[in-house]
């Protein structure tokens, strides 16, 4: 199963009424139900003791429910919804279907692969003695010795270039 994640503008939330109103306590529980609805799709059950265990505090619940069930509003379908909520993940579900299709596209289906076409549309970062250098093999095609000589292979110009860079920064500190 995967890990389940969820937009949150802080710069939103900040200037909304949930949070200009509410205490800490209801504001905890109002964004454990958040959490708790968009891990069912959006969706809250007309269930008070689903709610309590959702809100974080069962015990509390019936002091905090008044105030924080204001953000969520009963629907035809018989679920509680919060209006912000339903946009964020509708707006995730069409950048996922367009990540899926452009993938898809790509001939890179599971986000790896195929798609990838090798080398980096970015210039490689300069080599400068000390900097840290990516074992990965992309950076190896654009690796261009700083050298004279110039080093036989990747491995010894990267293994030079660290011990340069100790090197340097065991003069700085002495």
């Amino acid at each position: 199963m995967g890990l389940s994640a969820l937009w949150w503008w802080i710069d939103r939330w900040r200037k909304s009424s949930a949070f200009m109103n509410m205490t800490l306590e209801q504001q905890g529980a109002y964004r454990n139900l958040l959490d708790e609805a968009a891990l069912r799709g959006g969706a809250l059950p007309k269930n008070e003791r689903i709610l309590a265990k959702a809100s974080g505090d069962a015990v509390r619940w019936r002091k905090v429910r008044p105030i924080v069930m204001r953000h969520f509003e009963l629907k035809p379908d018989g679920f509680w919804h919060n209006s912000t909520l339903d946009s964020v993940l509708k707006e995730s579900m069409r950048r996922a279907q367009k990540q899926r299709e452009y993938r898809a596209r790509r001939g890179n289906a599971n986000g790896n692969g195929g798609g990838n076409r090798g080398g980096s549309p970015y210039p490689s970062p300069s080599l400068v003695p000390g900097s840290l250098v990516s074992t990965k093999k992309k950076r190896r095609r654009n690796h261009v010795c700083p050298h004279t000589p110039t080093c036989a292979t990747w491995t010894a110009c990267t293994t030079l270039i660290v011990a340069e860079g100790r090197r340097q920064k065991a003069a700085l500190k002495g």
